[in-house]
Formats: C-alpha cells, sequence, structure tokens
C-alpha cells in the first residue's frame, strides 16, 4: 500500500513565516526515500514557495523523477495543487470561494469582515501593533490578518502575546460566525489560522479535502500544530488520529523527531 505523510507549514515544517531550516531539508529529504510527502497549508502558493522554496531548490533534489517518490503542494487547504514538472510547479488543480457561496454572500462576508476590521482598530490599536494588508483573497480562500501581512516579526510576537490574553481572534472569529448567521450566509467556516489570522472558507474546504486528491487505499499521515479548538489542523488531525497516523506538534524540532520516531518506523511496517 501506498503512503502519503502531509505535513501543515508554519509552526510545523517551518517557525511562523520563516523560511525552512537545513535539518529540515534534509529529514524531508530521507522521508521522500519512504513516501510521498505534501505540504497542505491555509496559505497560498507565494507564501509556500517564500518559506519552503529552500527545499526544492537544493542541488539534490529529485522527487518525482523516474518514478521516484513526490512532493506535492496542497495552498488553501488543498483546494489548490501544484505539482512539480521540468523543475516547475504546475497548477493541476483549484477551486473558487466566490462561485461557491455566490457573489453576494461573498461581498457581504468581506463587508463584515471590514466592519471587524474597524472595532479591532478601535479596541485593541493602543494596545497592538497595527501595519497593512488585512485581507488575502487567495481564490479558494480568505485570509484575515488583524494586525497585517505586513508586520514584521517584532510586531507579529507582540500581537501574539496580546492575542493569547485577550482572546482577540477567537473573539473576532464568535463575531463573524454571528454576522453570517444573522445575513443568512451559511457553510461557511472560520478558524485560527497559525499565530496572527483567521482562514475563512466554504464548509468541506478545510485540511481534509485534500484526501480528494489520492486514491482511496493510499495510507496518510499528518502533522500539524493547530490541532484542537478552532485550529485549522483540527479536521484532519481527527479524521487519522483512530489509525494512530496523525500527530500534534509545538513546532519544526518536534517535527523532526516525530518522523524519525514515528512516521518512519511506521513506513517500514
Amino acid at each position: 500500500m501506498s503512503h502519503v505523510v502531509l505535513f501543515d507549514m508554519d509552526g510545523t515544517l517551518t517557525h511562523s513565516r520563516k523560511k525552512i531550516d537545513n535539518r529540515m531539508i534534509n529529514t524531508i529529504m530521507e522521508l521522500l526515500s519512504h513516501s510521498d510527502v505534501g505540504i497542505v497549508t491555509g496559505s497560498g502558493f507565494d507564501y509556500l514557495s517564500e518559506q519552503c522554496s529552500d527545499l526544492w531548490d537544493c542541488d539534490d533534489f529529485t522527487p518525482g523523477e523516474n518514478g521516484q517518490n513526490e512532493l506535492i503542494l496542497f495552498p488553501c487547504n488543498g483546494t489548490q495543487v501544484f505539482r512539480r514538472s521540468n523543475e516547475k510547479w504546475i497548477s493541476s488543480y483549484e477551486k473558487n470561494m466566490r462561485s461557491e457561496i455566490g457573489g453576494e454572500g461573498f461581498s457581504l462576508l468581506l463587508q463584515g469582515i471590514l466592519r471587524l476590521q474597524s472595532k479591532y482598530v478601535n479596541d485593541y490599536f493602543r494596545k497592538g501593533p497595527l501595519a497593512g494588508h488585512f485581507i488575502s483573497i487567495r481564490g479558494s480562500l480568505i485570509n484575515w490578518c488583524p494586525i497585517g501581512r505586513c508586520a514584521n516579526n517584532e510586531e507579529r510576537e507582540k500581537f501574539s502575546k496580546i492575542d493569547k490574553k485577550y482572546k482577540i481572534r477567537t473573539n473576532l472569529r464568535s463575531q463573524l460566525i454571528a454576522s453570517l448567521e444573522s445575513r443568512c450566509i451559511k457553510n461557511v467556516i472560520v478558524s485560527l489560522g497559525g499565530d496572527t489570522s483567521l482562514d475563512i472558507y466554504p464548509a468541506g474546504w478545510d485540511k481534509t479535502h485534500v484526501f480528494n486528491h489520492f486514491d482511496k487505499n493510499i495510507k496518510a499521515w499528518f502533522v500539524g500544530d493547530r490541532c484542537h479548538g478552532a485550529g485549522n489542523d483540527r479536521s484532519i488531525y481527527e479524521q487519522l488520529l483512530c489509525f494512530r497516523r496523525s500527530f500534534q506538534t509545538t513546532g519544526p524540532n518536534e517535527t523532526i523527531r516525530i518522523i524519525y520516531d514515528n512516521i518512519i518506523p511506521g513506513l517500514k511496517e
């Protein structure tokens, strides 16, 4: 039976919004000798490439060639798929959120986010940082970052601390869900993404969507860091938990330990 090992990116393969390091690159390269590997993230292809391109830019990267195991990229929870061909990433699949929920529903959703973004600025501006690029529309998913995706590492860390103290994103999530319900916009999921943002997408387009791209006989494994509560790794983590093929990590160092202690031995059984 074939296997695929799936990883979240931020907080799992990399530190939040940081590049993948050489130790992780070497570990993934070794794992590719045993199994296909996929990176399934709420981030878009641009962020995925920015953080992980050192993996496939290394000189001895050859997965997918001559029948070797393959590295596959699954941005936006697997509602987009990129496969490697002739040293380039080629898009082979993509869903569209606006088409799924309708143009009017999509506009009302954006209006609700903008109202709550204004409320965040009024309520928390003196407590936390504020940058630009608050809403990222990724085709199949909307990413809402209250402090702005242009925030630097220091600002992100500061926001993360006040978020844990005041439950900012959890409260914004609850208010956005209530706003959607009041406008009869159904089947839209709001989850916590990474350390600073919220991911918003149609029901069923969580990370379990990635299973649509594999034959039912393929045995999947998963490692992620946001596996409980409103975390965006929860659905896929729980679906594989009964098979003992999903793992929660605290960061890249523990991910490497999980690969060597749990996954590679499991692949050899």
